[in-house]
């Protein structure tokens, strides 16, 4: 199955389900990238805030991962996925709603975009792993990493157009025009969700235990696994280096280069580009070199993209910043694909959703991580310091998945996956093959 098959095959029932889910996440994420320009924007330009402060709003969205992420992974096994995603969805537009009531009044204040960060960043945490786990239950087999592949292409007018139009809103319109647009991705998507009908796939009614013991289950499935704990701790040390560069990446750009919100937002989108190309180009990387040398090369790549930006203070500004985006996101997106469709291919629907949290709390938490001390070595080293420093600590990630058994896979693995016991009429039986 293709990933245009994928889109537009009208012979398979249950695909209805995932092109909903498809249309819903191009439109969320069309609102994302214009929030993901004006709220940084709000807080540089009219707020005036210190690298630092900057540092713990991109900090903030990302904290829940590692602080509720693991409780939250055994919520979305024990209840059905689609639910939760339409209320974290609504949750989500209200507080965006609210920030551009806010900026358009003049009342907005720091403390306010960090409260909106906080609450988002937690709705996020359930979007994210009951989404992580809905799509391998609507899927099967090769069509998991088809069907990823499928999601990012989609969603190539709203990653590449976005970023632009959200800098000319802002230039035009002011950062509150963005953030309403934000908010309406957010709650058209919901709706879409709303609208999908049928199950989501096997039946994952079991034996309740308690929170403790499934989300030690949860948490035993990577730490016993060695390409899970591997995919772990490389993806986390990346997003250490790759956000302590994001943190002052726009502080870069605004305050160093001195580019105007328009031009910013151009930046971004032709850097955007990268997600497409990276998503069309990350099954034939897999086919051509293997998963394992894909995922360490593709990493590799990364780390050496993000040497390329402070250069451009040397001239050229707008072709060495874009190239970087570029560069970075193709990378980011041939690595990203792939290590979430071997951990959805390699674990039981059971688990999915508690893999999912326990993974994310090891890469998430790397992120605050990353940004905070991005932000405070901006404010005290520089800079460009900072960005310098970022890209070298992203050149380690490509050594775990050397020294591990990730860089012998050819292609996703898919074990034996047994079910839970189901209970039916207050028996136990055994799960259906």
């Amino acid at each position: 199955m293709t990933v245009f098959g994928l889109l537009f095959n009208d012979h398979l029932p249950r695909h209805g389900a995932f092109r909903r889910l498809l249309q819903g996440q191009v439109l969320s994420t069309f609102g994302g990238q214009m929030g993901a320009l004006a709220i940084p924007t709000v807080a540089i330009v009219s707020l005036h805030a210190s690298p630092m402060e900057v540092g713990i709003l991109a900090a903030l969205p990302w904290l829940p991962a590692p602080l509720v992420g693991l409780p939250v992974g055994v919520i979305i096994d024990r209840l059905p996925r689609r639910p939760v995603m339409i209320a974290s969805e609504v949750g989500r537009w209200l507080m965006l709603a609210a920030l551009a009531f806010g900026v358009l009044t003049g009342t907005i204040t720091l403390l306010q975009l960090f409260v909106v960060a906080t609450v988002t960043g937690i709705l996020g945490v359930f979007f994210d792993t009951a989404y992580m786990a809905y799509v391998p239950a609507t899927l099967e087999g090769d069509e998991i990493l088809h069907a990823n592949s499928a999601i990012t292409v989609a969603k190539a007018p709203a990653l590449v157009g976005g970023p632009a139009l959200a800098g000319f809103t802002i230039q035009a319109l002011g950062p509150a025009g963005a953030l309403i647009a934000n908010s309406a991705g957010n709650l058209l998507s919901g709706l879409l969700l709303v609208s999908i009908r049928g199950p989501e796939g096997p039946d994952r009614r079991r034996r309740r235990r308690s929170l403790f013991e499934e989300l030690r289950e949860g948490v035993d499935v990577v730490v016993k696994n060695p390409v899970l704990r591997t995919i772990a701790t490389a993806t986390g040390v990346s997003n250490v280096g790759v956000f302590m560069f994001a943190s002052v990446s726009l502080v870069f750009a605004y305050r160093l280069l001195l580019l105007p919100p328009w031009l910013v937002g151009v930046v971004l989108a032709v850097g955007n580009l990268g997600f497409v190309l990276g998503a069309a180009a990350a099954p034939a990387w897999v086919r051509q070199l293997g998963l394992g040398r894909t995922l360490a090369l593709s990493q590799l790549f990364l780390a050496l993209s993000l040497f390329t930006a402070p250069l451009s203070m040397f001239g050229m500004p707008f072709v060495l910043l874009a190239a970087s985006q570029l560069l970075q996101n193709v990378n980011s997106e041939i690595y990203n694909l792939n290590q979430v469709s071997l951990r959805q291919a390699m674990t039981p629907a059971h688990l999915q959703g508690r893999m999912n949290a326990t993974v994310r709390v090891a890469i998430l938490g790397a992120i605050p991580i990353g940004t905070l001390l991005g932000g405070y070595l901006g404010t005290t080293l520089g800079v460009v310091q900072t960005m310098l420093i970022g890209a070298s600590i992203c050149l380690l990630a490509p050594l775990f998945i050397l020294s591990g058994p990730l860089i012998r896979l050819r292609q996703l693995e898919t074990p034996p996956k047994p079910e839970p016991e189901l209970v039916l009429e207050g028996q136990l039986v055994d799960a259906p093959a």
